[in-house]
């Protein structure tokens, strides 16, 4: 006799997202995030539960592990978590797990906008007034151009134009251009 859709273990099923997700070829980083969330939800069922049945994905059960999260951790990492656990509420439902979405009456928290400021230039000075060359120049890319870190690191010496870097694995997975100035070049 076949299992019933909701009675499959939440172990299994979110196994399958994962799957599902890097034969997508989702970002690792994203995967880790899906990932996080979901284990932190299920841990948050408590016990040997916490791995017993898909059923256990609902609405109140999220609103619980919200609740618990938004006393140990930020405003924006809760949106975070609960957007990962969305995703795989969404997907249950068009993969034929449920047959709606469970999660579709869970509303995101709200967080306040993360506005980073933009360093000063006495900042700017004392990155480089440092003696080591590679931070010097690090320094002025990213001051120069706003790359994240990331991109960065990612940079091969192709990659560096007269004029622009190409940035092979930006936000996305995608690959950009950026132009760099004068500032960046200065000894």
């Amino acid at each position: 006799m076949r299992e019933h859709p909701r009675k499959r273990s939440f172990d299994r099923v979110a196994e399958a997202f994962f799957a599902d997700g890097r034969a997508r070829a989702l970002s690792p980083r994203t995967l880790e995030q899906y990932e996080w969330s979901i284990r932190s939800f299920r841990a948050s069922l408590g016990g040997e539960r916490a791995s017993d049945v898909l059923a256990d994905l609902e609405p109140g059960a999220v609103r619980a592990w919200v609740e618990a999260l938004q006393r140990t951790r930020r405003p924006t990492s809760v949106r975070t978590a609960v957007r990962g656990l969305k995703v795989l509420g969404h997907w249950v439902a068009r993969e034929g797990y449920a047959g709606a979405d469970p999660l579709a009456t869970v509303r995101l928290p709200k967080a306040p906008p993360a506005v980073i400021g933009p360093l000063s230039g006495d900042q700017v000075a004392v990155l480089m007034a440092a003696g080591f060359p590679v931070l010097r120049v690090a320094s002025a890319l990213i001051a120069d151009t706003g790359i994240r870190a990331s991109e960065l690191c990612g940079l091969a010496i192709d990659d560096v134009r007269e004029g622009f870097l190409r940035i092979r694995l930006a936000k996305g997975g995608r690959e950009r251009l950026v132009p760099y100035g004068a500032a960046a070049t200065r000894d």
